[in-house]
């Protein structure tokens, strides 16, 4: 338990803090004489998905800005990827995954703006997607209709008539989930018969996948 005089150290600590930072703070102004323009604020991005109708909504809080999109169904379910500039679009009683374009690629102390926001080339076609994971540039899709996984590089995500990779490792189909692992490896669930809840968990390798699979 603390005691009073315990109190009163941690409070002249935090004031301590405070101020040097407060102190650090004006430097900085002092040195960068510059306006907002490039505060990272003016890019924050919130993308909504409609129940009953077919549109994404973005929004832009800094200048209040709506945009509307056209999505292929209602009641989207929406994941960002790791890198920020993407978002998976997941219709799963359709069996379809889309990939929005914000065109933001972010960096440590600025942000670019590749291209207006939009509809990358990408899809997916598993059974019922529902689970999305992304680590580095790399995307992964469990689709519970049939035990796979969709793979897909953002290096693709642009590239006309692309589709998500698929990775077959014999699963019933079930409600599961997975992970990426730094090693060349996901865990993935396992269940005992189709449509079970999982029992134990898998670690399989990341199999040679083409860069794209482009139709025929």
């Amino acid at each position: 338990m603390f005691s009073k005089n315990n109190l009163k150290q941690l409070g002249v600590a935090v004031l301590a803090a405070s101020t040097l930072f407060a102190c650090k703070k004006d430097d900085h102004d002092h040195d960068h004489d510059h306006d907002d323009d490039g505060k990272e604020y003016q890019f924050v991005r919130i993308l909504t998905a409609d129940q009953h109708t077919n549109t994404l909504t973005q929004l832009e809080p800094n200048s209040g800005k709506t945009t509307s999109f056209e999505a292929k169904y209602p009641l989207a379910n929406l994941y960002p990827t790791a890198s920020g500039r993407y978002t998976a679009v997941l219709y799963g009683t359709q069996n379809l995954v889309e990939v929005f374009d914000g065109g933001l690629t972010l960096h440590d102390d600025h942000v670019d703006v590749a291209n207006p926001a939009r509809w990358s080339a990408i899809t997916a076609a598993g059974l019922k997607p529902t689970h999305f994971k992304s680590k580095g540039t790399e995307s992964l899709i469990f689709n519970d209709g049939d035990g796979t996984l969709s793979v897909g590089e953002e290096a693709n995500f642009n590239t006309a008539g692309a589709k998500f990779g698929v990775i077959n490792a014999g699963l019933v189909a079930h409600h599961g989930a997975m992970a990426q692992f730094n090693n060349g490896t996901y865990a993935v669930t396992s269940a005992p018969a189709a449509g079970a809840s999982p029992n134990r968990v898998l670690v399989i390798k990341k199999m040679v996948l083409p860069p794209m699979l482009l139709p025929c």
